[in-house]
């Protein structure tokens, strides 16, 4: 029980990481992206998430955040309300969110955990945080803190690619040095 609460605390501590230098003024400019009217992408519940997976054979994008995070309300604002997102997570992906503040249960490989022991387990030592797992289920990397519209529509890419597994550094791919697919132009 110690240890939970001492890696509570750690979550805490760390938590809304900004992944590209952003400072808090980011968070409260206006920006002109094309938005769902509904608010954010919500995705499915980790349970009926990996079923659909399973079912579909597609690789996961699993978001873990809490509602207090101020880098998680502008993923929100600014990427998971964007069309172009959304359609991408809704037609190549199982996208999944967690508020690891919720109460509930989530059984992944024979435990039962509640979701901030999840986000855990998966590595997550701040907020926000996407992990994202092949089309067996199996977690292949995560990236911790706030990530721009183009930036992590590239990193879908990359993913969808599976560049990870020709062994194509990141970088090169985004900055369009690097195919993973003939059939595939990098912008």
């Amino acid at each position: 029980m110690l240890l939970i609460t001492v890696m509570i605390a750690v979550v805490f501590v760390f938590s809304c990481k900004d992944q590209n230098g952003a400072d808090k003024s980011l968070m409260a400019k206006e920006t002109s992206v094309k938005t769902a009217e509904s608010g954010p992408y919500r995705g499915y519940e980790f349970k009926e998430g990996m079923e659909r997976a399973r079912a579909t054979g597609k690789p996961v994008v699993i978001y873990f955040f809490t509602k207090w995070c101020t880098y998680c309300r502008a993923m929100d604002r600014m990427v998971f309300s964007d069309s172009e997102v959304i359609e991408q997570l809704r037609d190549n992906f199982v996208y999944i969110r967690i508020d690891t503040e919720e109460n509930g249960t989530i059984r992944y490989k024979n435990h039962e955990l509640k979701p901030v022991e999840f986000a855990m387990m998966m590595g997550v030592q701040g907020f926000p945080t996407t992990v994202y797992f092949d089309k067996s289920q199996s977690p292949v990397t995560k990236i911790p803190g706030f990530m721009q519209k183009e930036m992590f529509l590239n990193f879908l890419s990359y993913m969808g690619d599976e560049c990870y597994v020709k062994n194509v550094n990141f970088e090169s791919y985004e900055r369009g040095k690097t195919r993973c697919r003939a059939d595939r132009s990098v912008q």
